[in-house]
């Protein structure tokens, strides 16, 4: 789910497809690899924003699958805890901190360039806001060194 958070696209597809394929060597059963697709897919359709749907929809698909493929029997329990704990892990996880990681993995280039223009842009101006402060405390020390000598207004305009 975090996948689909920070990348928006079929990467969490390809990322559950991969560790399907690691699970299912370890087990010897190609269960694992359809399982995870179908949950990455499950996330990929209600999206990120629904962050609260997303996880709600992949326990009940979880579960779904988990009656369907292996029936109802004393492993389900087991093997249903992970799948709530990683959506609950998911749920404590901030939207902001989920974007700013979305940010930093950015794919598409034309939104890399963007985001390139919007920090440099940020950053001259940050500068220019620098110089012009600078120029005002040099003012205003001029001008309360000017006071301490206590010279009339007309003198120190």
């Amino acid at each position: 789910m975090i996948c689909v958070g920070v990348n928006k696209k079929n990467f969490a597809l390809v990322f559950a497809i991969s560790v399907g394929l690691g699970v299912s060597i370890v087990n010897s059963s190609m269960l694992a690899i359809g399982e995870l697709a179908i949950i990455a897919m499950l996330a990929n359709m209600f999206g990120y924003p629904h962050k609260y749907k997303s996880a709600i929809v992949v326990v009940i698909g979880f579960v779904v699958m988990q009656v369907f493929f292996e029936g109802i029997n004393g492993e389900m329990l087991n093997s249903i805890i992970p799948v709530v704990m990683g959506v609950v892990c998911f749920l404590i996880i901030p939207s902001k901190c989920v974007d700013k990681i979305a940010d930093k993995c950015m794919v598409n280039n034309q939104e890399l360039s963007v985001r390139n223009v919007i920090l440099s842009t940020r950053k001259s101006i940050k500068n220019r806001m620098g110089e012009l402060s600078s120029i005002f405390a040099q003012m205003k020390n001029i001008h309360l060194g000017l006071m301490k000598q206590q010279l009339g207004v007309s003198q120190v305009v």
